[in-house]
């Protein structure tokens, strides 16, 4: 049996597809018109006349499909924030078929970790491993649920352990050369031996092309926000709140110590 095909059978039964709905506010038509200014329009009569009537905004139903794991038995999941971001509704289908009402305990957008929770018992774990232990081109698989269809496993190699976008501050990511589609978000991301050391979230929507490329959220830095989530239904990160600024000659002197022959004065 191949490494890959021992991660599909250990680690497959723990992976989720999660459904998420929402409703979006669509505008009423009849609010785009008449246009500002043309009370005396030549044809307004004729457009008001086949306009729909005043109405207020409405509400879409949109759908989209991410991926997830379970971390423990009782049914806490772990996904990607962005895709359950605004839910009405969120579903989660086992990999068993099994498909159940699932509530979102918290969400990190920072981090792009959520937490689920669905009503069940003995259900199969995630491995929890160590992402220190990875090396740039080492493989690595991950399993998820592309467009929602279902179980699917990728593999490539581990690129960069220590990857900043721009907006993605929060902690240095995992790239790899995984192909990733729509549904992957919150995919377990697998070392050799099963285990998870990353969580997949999609690809940053920062105006940049990352075709080729995926990122993963260390596993250890994901539970870190798991507890906080668990605990208080929110994450928070601690930062100095400071900010760097090159020190001109004019600005240096204006900090210039004050007392001669003091310490910091005779280190220059």
């Amino acid at each position: 049996m191949s490494d890959f095909e021992y991660m599909a059978r250990i680690d497959g039964p723990a992976v989720v597809t999660v459904k998420v709905s929402r409703i979006d506010t669509i505008p009423s038509v009849r609010q785009l018109w008449p246009p500002a200014g043309s009370a005396n329009a030549p044809f307004l009569g004729f457009f008001e006349e086949f306009s729909p009537p005043p109405g207020a905004d409405r509400g879409a139903l949109a759908r989209r499909h991410a991926s997830g794991f379970i971390i423990s038995p009782d049914g806490d999941i772990l996904t990607d924030a962005g895709d359950v971001a605004g839910a009405s509704r969120i579903a989660v289908t086992l990999a068993d078929g099994q498909t159940y009402h699932a509530r979102l305990i918290g969400s990190d957008p920072a981090s792009g970790v959520a937490l689920l929770h669905i009503h069940a018992t003995g259900l199969p774990v995630a491995r929890i491993g160590s992402p220190a232990m990875l090396k740039a081109g080492e493989w690595v698989a991950s399993i998820g649920s592309p467009y929602g269809l279902g179980t699917s496993i990728v593999k490539g190699v581990v690129s960069n352990l220590s990857r900043l976008l721009p907006d993605q501050s929060y902690v240095p990511l995992i790239q790899t050369d995984l192909t990733e589609h729509s549904g992957d978000g919150g995919s377990p991301l697998l070392n050799l031996k099963g285990e998870v050391v990353g969580i997949e979230m999609p690809p940053p929507d920062d105006g940049n092309v990352y075709q080729g490329l995926a990122f993963a959220i260390p596993i250890d830095k994901a539970m870190k926000v798991e507890r906080q989530l668990k605990l208080h239904g929110k994450a928070v990160h601690g930062q100095l709140g400071v900010s760097a600024k090159k020190v001109t000659a004019p600005l240096a002197k204006a900090f210039r110590p004050m007392r001669p022959n003091d310490p910091a004065t005779d280190t220059g």
